[in-house]
């Protein structure tokens, strides 16, 4: 549900006087339609959404998943975030998008008993006590940490959470043992994701997203040290610039290689690769290269038990396009099921 701009609510303010316009606004909370899920994208619809559930206590008390995303660059009252998060005390999955200014009390006095999933772009150290008062969360998203120094989270007891998506720098003090599945960025330049991995060692990982730069060439090695349990795991190169002679070095460039590293991850199922330039050509098409991956590159190679999934998005044959593939193993034999030309937006989901 998107509830309506203040110059889209079916109540027109201008010419109704004060009392006229509670009673319409009464009504309006009488009839509104009752939604489990509330997207709020401007100031007015969040405006409108406090009003009619403080008439209607209805409307808040139903609200299970709670979406409030507002420009980055334009000032906010944070008591009126405050408000609508007080009138939803049974959110089980929030997704905040704030400034990065907000104040450092936006989240004072809000309690959420119910919230398992909380997904933000706050800063770390605005969500310090409020995440000290809500273990029901399981599952944390979190944006760049927006400090210089150690992540204000690293000396909190996070050991309930299972999802954990968070920059590099932060994760190495954040993950306690119990992580499931993890999503590790990297938001710096001199970021790594050698400490990630290793703090994530300890952890009953199943599935992994993690992103790496491209003269990063032991990354399989490490994720295989750190987690040889892991089902699903996508790898994603980000941009860095290469010396002159260095730009077409890739970790997987040795197929036989790269092939007995995912052998050493007995339980893959899925792997995804995501890299900026174009993997495969006319001298290595895709075919031998997830073959090769997969199968080996001789005829007695060990083949990968039970890997049936690979995907692959890589530079696009123009401008800023990119090329996605889905290839899945059927009978023995791996096929291209899908291939697609996608935008460099596009959403890469393991």
């Amino acid at each position: 549900m998107s509830f309506p701009g203040h110059g889209d609510a079916l109540v027109p303010a201008g010419s109704l006087t004060r009392n006229r316009r509670h009673h319409a606004l009464v009504n309006q909370a009488c009839t509104t339609r009752i939604q489990t899920t509330v997207r709020l994208s401007s100031l007015g619809k969040i405006q409108l959404f406090v009003a009619l559930a403080t008439l209607n206590s209805t409307i808040g008390h139903a609200v299970q998943d709670l979406i409030i995303s507002l420009p980055l660059h334009a000032g906010y009252p944070a008591q009126l975030v405050r408000d609508c998060l007080q009138l939803t005390p049974n959110v089980d999955n929030l997704l905040l998008v704030l400034p990065s200014f907000s104040p450092v009390t936006v989240l004072q006095g809000v309690s959420l008993p119910r919230l398992r999933t909380l997904s933000t772009n706050l800063p770390h150290r605005i969500l310090l006590v409020f995440l000290t008062l809500h273990p029901s969360i399981t599952a944390l998203a979190l944006d760049a940490c927006g400090g210089r120094n150690r992540c204000p989270l690293r000396n909190l007891n996070l050991a309930h959470f299972s999802d954990l998506k968070c920059p590099a720098q932060c994760l190495e003090g954040l993950a306690r043992g119990q992580v499931a599945v993890a999503t590790v960025h990297l938001t710096r330049l001199a970021s790594t994701a050698t400490l990630a991995i290793r703090a994530l060692s300890t952890s009953p990982l199943y599935s992994l997203a993690i992103d790496f730069f491209s003269d990063d060439y032991d990354i399989l090695a490490r994720v295989v040290a750190a987690a040889p349990l892991l089902r699903k795991l996508k790898l994603i190169e980000k941009p860095r610039v290469q010396r002159r002679y260095h730009h077409a070095r890739r970790p997987w460039n040795d197929l036989q290689e790269w092939h007995r590293m995912l052998l050493q991850l007995p339980f893959l199922e899925e792997f995804m690769l995501h890299t900026p330039i174009r993997l495969s050509g006319p001298r290595r098409p895709e075919q031998v290269i997830v073959n090769s991956w997969a199968n080996g590159t001789t005829r007695r190679a060990a083949r990968h038990s039970n890997l049936y999934h690979i995907s692959i998005l890589q530079q696009g044959p123009i401008g800023d396009a990119q090329s996605l593939s889905h290839w899945f193993r059927r009978r023995g034999l791996w096929e291209r099921v899908s291939a697609v030309v996608v935008d460099r937006d596009h959403s890469f989901v393991l």
